[in-house]
């Protein structure tokens, strides 16, 4: 059954033209009130209270839509939709990946548990879209921004299990993965849960599920459909199962990196044995080994992708799932690369003695593993939090601390 919004509601009023236009006024005044508790002060002068709350519930994200959206920084947004909305870059990426296969077929798309909107923004300019999203406020904030993004997308407030899929051939699905508030890494506890997920693959053909980088995949979804992590300004973002598409077999295992200058991405067989999603360790090296360590890029580590990238391209795992060594340097976006100029043991006052010695007051440090956190060690080492970013770098793991520079 369709739900709906009180339609005295302050939601209401603000997708009204009335609100948006109050919006965009108060969003150019920002700068004026660099207190947020002025600005909120202020803003509760003007407007009855349940707007004006409205109104400063907006404006408290709007840096932050701005660089998850800078080509859509006007969104109305939730604070749980803001959370788990894609980003622009890789909602254009996922349409880009899925329409290549489907350029000569008549695309129906729609986007279940669409959230605020941004992955059925970016098909919706592309193809006719629809999204659906079980909750009243959500729903009606994706249907504005559908619109204030110039598409002319339906958004139905409804369950994803009630939601008519007859006309449609391609699907998107984010389910919820904290519906009894706790946020759970099994599929089986998802919401919608795996079983009308799976039924969707069968009815539609071509689904593409996303779920968290850290997500437990379940050992059917791993045979059945390529699955990618996406990384983006060094996080990685999400997990995305293919599910039916020819191009993306269940037999890879794919890490992407997605930036403003293009996308770059790793892929493997992936692993036979069953119910394990990931690659069988390298043999570890000595550091002596090595003249460069690696700090692998997080969609290789979360992918469990590093085994194989240190076999293609001949790299060593210093330790399992953390940094990586070579004698002959490796350009990559998948690594960071730094020369070794010395180790030391894990051991503030020797690491302090040793850069002393070399004239370094003024470093960048990095961990990997149970070693203690960079600003922890900072604090011991008596070094500012803060270096340019040419310092060298401490790269902290198992026993040792290691100086570098970055290549």
């Amino acid at each position: 059954m369709t739900q709906s919004v009180n339609p005295n509601s302050p939601d209401e009023w603000l997708v009204s033209d009335e609100g948006l236009e109050t919006l965009k006024l108060w969003r150019q005044r920002i700068a004026d009130y660099p207190d947020s508790f002025k600005l909120d002060a202020a803003i509760r002068k003007e407007l009855p209270f349940d707007r004006a709350i409205a109104v400063s519930s907006q404006l408290s994200l709007s840096e932050k839509v701005k660089r998850k959206f800078p080509d859509l920084p006007f969104l109305l947004v939730t604070d749980k939709g803001f959370q788990q909305a894609t980003d622009s870059l890789i909602a254009q990426y996922k349409r880009d990946a899925a329409l290549k296969e489907l350029s000569s077929e008549d695309v129906r798309f729609a986007d279940l548990c669409c959230g605020i909107g941004g992955d059925l923004i970016a098909f919706a300019k592309a193809v006719p879209s629809v999204g659906v999203d079980i909750d009243p406020t959500t729903a009606l904030f994706a249907q504005t921004n559908c619109r204030l993004a110039g598409t002319d997308a339906e958004v139905c407030c409804c369950s994803a299990e009630e939601f008519d899929l007859s006309n449609c051939n391609l699907v998107h699905i984010d389910p919820d993965r904290r519906p009894g508030g706790r946020r759970t890494t099994n599929a089986d506890f998802f919401q919608p849960p795996r079983e009308f997920i799976d039924q969707l693959v069968s009815r539609v053909g071509r689904v593409i599920v996303k779920s968290a980088p850290g997500a437990s995949i379940p050992e059917l979804w791993r045979q059945n459909a390529q699955w990618e992590w996406i990384e983006h300004n060094g996080e990685c973002k999400q997990a995305v199962g293919w599910f039916g598409f020819k191009s993306r077999p269940g037999d890879a295992i794919r890490a992407t990196i997605v930036s403003e200058t293009g996308t770059e991405s790793f892929s493997a067989p992936a692993p036979k044995r069953s119910g394990v999603l990931s690659f069988q360790s390298q043999k570890t090296i000595p550091l002596s080994g090595c003249k460069y360590i690696y700090a692998p890029a997080p969609s290789l580590s979360t992918s469990g992708l590093i085994p194989a990238f240190c076999q293609r391209f001949g790299l060593s795992e210093l330790s399992p799932g953390g940094y990586l060594g070579s004698n002959e340097l490796l350009a990559s976006p998948f690594v960071t690369a730094f020369e070794i100029l010395d180790v030391f043991p894990l051991n503030a006052k020797k690491v302090k003695q040793g850069l002393k010695q070399k004239g370094v007051d003024r470093i960048i440090v990095k961990k990997r593993g149970a070693v203690p956190e960079p600003e922890e060690f900072l604090k011991k080492l008596g070094f500012p939090n803060s270096a340019p970013p040419d310092a060298p770098t401490l790269l902290l793991f198992d026993k040792y601390a290691i100086l570098g520079i970055r290549q």
